[in-house]
């Protein structure tokens, strides 16, 4: 069931079963590993992440992809062509700008392809979505609400232009237990497929533009980062 195909690009990314069977084979590991008395043995609240992070950490060594795999690039070069899109189109509503804890946020984001487990990559989400959620609530002197945390995350994400995201999100999904998708960092990862669905799909309407500015917006960067060919423009054909 573990072969490198598991991770990549599919409709059913747990089309063989292979989250189920990785989520029993923690359940039944932490549960044994509760049940015996071993000097050193960290606090049984520890356990679970313990022996999620030493499993996946075993698994990300065998099946991560190499490289980028084509959904990544693909998904790099539409975060790049979305680079002119500002805080006005997204209309968020911050009672001030946020530039620096958005780039922070950012950063916070770009690190899950530094962590070798499904767990610290799911924190990494967390941890961005936390101090977006804190920032908004801090600067408009109210709990933030879905209307302002959702379009600053699509923000974060335009500005991160993570290069390999699809992949975390694939080894994510396959190899985290399904008890933590449950919890609050589960409802952010939720959060971040759709802000990539967003992403992939937006147009003119859903920012409230003149079509052709942002046909024109969107022209400019894809002749930028080579999705069409530079030539007249009544000919330019697009490769993608």
């Amino acid at each position: 069931m573990l072969s490198s195909y598991s991770l990549k690009e599919t409709s059913q990314p747990d089309k063989y079963g292979i989250n189920t069977g990785y989520s029993e084979v923690v359940t039944a590991l932490t549960e044994y590993m509760k049940s015996i008395e071993i000097n050193g043995l960290p606090n049984t609240s520890l356990i679970d992440d313990m022996v999620e992070r030493y499993l996946t950490r075993l698994i990300y060594e065998k099946l991560y992809p190499k490289e980028p795999t084509a959904r990544d690039i693909e998904l790099n070069i539409r975060l790049k062509t979305l680079e002119w899109i500002t805080d006005e189109h997204l209309s968020i509503k911050i009672k001030q700008k946020i530039d620096q804890q958005f780039e922070c946020a950012a950063q916070i984001i770009n690190q899950i392809e530094i962590k070798k487990n499904s767990v610290d990559k799911l924190d990494c989400i967390l941890k961005a979505t936390q101090l977006i959620t804190d920032t908004i609530s801090q600067v408009n002197q109210e709990a933030a609400s879905a209307d302002t945390v959702f379009p600053a995350f699509i923000r974060v994400l335009i500005l991160a232009q993570s290069t390999r995201l699809q992949s975390n999100i694939n080894f994510i999904e396959l190899f985290i237990n399904k008890s933590r998708m449950m919890s609050h960092a589960g409802y952010c990862f939720t959060q971040l497929k759709s802000a990539i669905v967003w992403i992939e799909n937006v147009n003119y309407e859903q920012l409230k533009m003149d079509p052709h500015q942002f046909n024109r917006l969107q022209q400019e960067k894809n002749v930028k980062y080579g999705m069409c060919k530079r030539r007249d423009r009544k000919k330019r054909i697009l490769l993608f």
